[in-house]
This record gives C-alpha cells, structure tokens and sequence, in this order.
C-alpha cells in the first residue's frame, strides 16, 4: 500500500480508501455474523480503520500540515483550543456513518489544531514528554494490547489492575506501557546495530 501510495499519492491512497471501505461493506453485507468470530470481527476492525491510518500515511508523506502558514497570533490558539473541543464533542455524538468511521475527518482536524497549540505556544515540558512518548509510540500501542485482548488479558491485565479507578489505571497503564517500551526499544536497537555490524 505504501509503494502504492509513494508511486501516486492521491490516486493511490484514494483507491486503497475505497477498497477497504468497500470490503468492509461487503463483508458486513455478506457475513452478517461476522461479529460472532473473534478473527472476522478483527478483520472487520481493522478494515473499517484503515481509511483513516491511510489518509495519515498520505499526510505525512506529503508533508501537508509542515505546508501550512498559520498567523503568530493568540485567536489562533484560541481557535484551535475550539477546534479540539468540537471534535471530541462531535466525535462523541457522531462516530460514523454507514460503517464509515468518521475518525477520517475528526483526526486530521485534531492533529491540526494540537500542531496549532504547540507551535504558537511554548510548552518546553510538554514537548519533551510528548516527543518521548512518539519515539516509542509504536512499541506502547503494541503492549498496551496485551491488556486488552481476550485471548491474553487474563494473564496480563492484572497488572494494571492495581485500583478500581480509572484515574489511577489510565496513568498506571501509560507509564507501564511507557517503561516497557523504553527498553524494549533499546533491546530492539542494541540487537540491530550487533546485526547490522
């Protein structure tokens, strides 16, 4: 798909949206049961998702949002505060439509507006949390699965179950999955670099 994309940007990421959605259809249309096997309904998970992992892919391989002027101004901090408060609200009340997850809109307009926030804004602190938390992004989203996915969570959720509170799992469960992520991201560059050598 990224090949595809590479090759012709628009066109490419146009016609694997289309696809996937299109199979998403056809396979709520066809397997009406789907929801009833584990693995369809991941299937289907994942193919009412990939839209909107497309269309960030596109973004970020074209560079739109570093293409984008915004005026130094304070209205448009306040504008995007607004902006990140609409989508939430929206994006509460209106998830989708016809299995189409309106996350495709929601979460461009997101990024938007936090970009916004953090380039008119000096947030020191919160810039090098957040950048840590990107450099191992990837690994967090893997692990924080563990905990949630029926065929492992019995094994592994009792270790963020260390209180009733979601005030308290929700910090304890980023900062677990945080730890972790941090050396196994460093076991994984360690094992390359002796590969690679």
């Amino acid at each position: 798909m990224s090949r595809l994309i590479d090759k012709t940007p628009i066109l490419g990421a146009g016609a694997i949206v289309l696809l996937t959605y299109g199979l998403g259809v056809a396979m709520h249309e066809i397997f009406p049961g789907y929801s009833n096997n584990d693995c369809s309904q991941r299937l289907f998970d994942c193919l009412m998702t990939s839209p909107t992992m497309i269309l960030g892919y596109l973004f970020a391989h074209e560079g739109w949002y570093s293409k984008i002027r915004i005026s130094k101004h304070w209205s448009m901090v306040v504008l995007a505060i607004a902006l990140i408060l609409i989508v939430f609200v929206m994006r509460y009340y209106v998830g989708g439509v016809a299995a189409f997850n309106f996350d495709f809109f929601y979460a461009p307009l997101f990024v938007l507006a936090v970009l916004v926030v953090f380039n008119l804004c000096d947030l020191p602190v919160l810039s090098k949390t957040l950048t840590a938390f990107g450099n191992v992004s990837v690994y967090m989203w893997f692990l924080h699965a563990l905990f949630f996915t029926g065929v492992v969570r019995s094994v592994y959720q009792p270790f963020i179950l260390i209180s009733h509170s979601l005030w308290v799992i929700i910090p304890w469960t980023i900062l677990l999955t945080f730890c972790c992520s941090w050396v196994l991201q460093r076991v994984t560059q360690r094992i390359q670099n002796m590969i690679v050598k």
